[in-house]
């Protein structure tokens, strides 16, 4: 698997062409007046002694500098990393317009938690919320060649709007 060496801001090899990237979309968001970016981040270590730590942490605060110039909020989607390691680089890069995509489905593929508990780590810095449901295989599927699927569908039948934004539930 190459997912954790070449996603995101993380992996050193393509860190600076991925922040130029981000850099663009900013730019352009902002002519669209688009007041957040949002992606994923990598797979963030989660030690922050890490070798790979203390670069991904200047990669994401070079992205968020950006956004802020522009009025934008930079936002990080779950999936790849516990939200108590999402929290500690959010406190780590220490910028005030850093914050979560919550993408409730990453987190139960990705096997890193429940979304109602890292709603509990992470809710006051959401901005976003991927609405979609999943299901995690059972490892003697994965094994014999399955892959993830969807949910039960029902997750729009518990959805209340309480905010004026646009969501689009995924299926």
């Amino acid at each position: 698997m190459q997912g954790p060496s070449t996603i995101g801001l993380v992996p050193p090899k393509t860190r600076a062409a991925r922040i130029d990237a981000l850099r663009q979309v900013s730019d352009f968001a902002k002519l669209l007046n688009i007041s957040q970016v949002q992606t994923h981040c990598g797979f963030i270590p989660e030690d922050p002694a890490d070798p790979l730590y203390p670069g991904a942490v200047e990669a994401i605060r070079a992205v968020a500098q950006h956004c802020r110039s522009n009025g934008q909020h930079f936002l990080m989607e779950t999936g790849q990393e516990t939200p108590t390691t999402m929290s500690r680089m959010i406190r780590d890069v220490a910028m005030p317009n850093l914050a979560v995509g919550l993408d409730t489905a990453n987190l139960i593929l990705y096997g890193k938690a429940n979304p109602v508990d890292a709603v509990d780590i992470l809710g006051p810095h959401v901005r976003s919320i991927h609405a979609k449901d999943g299901k995690c295989l059972r490892i003697e599927q994965a094994r014999r060649g399955g892959s993830h699927r969807s949910g039960i569908g029902r997750f729009q039948a518990g959805v209340r709007p309480s905010f004026t934004s646009w969501a689009i539930p995924a299926q």
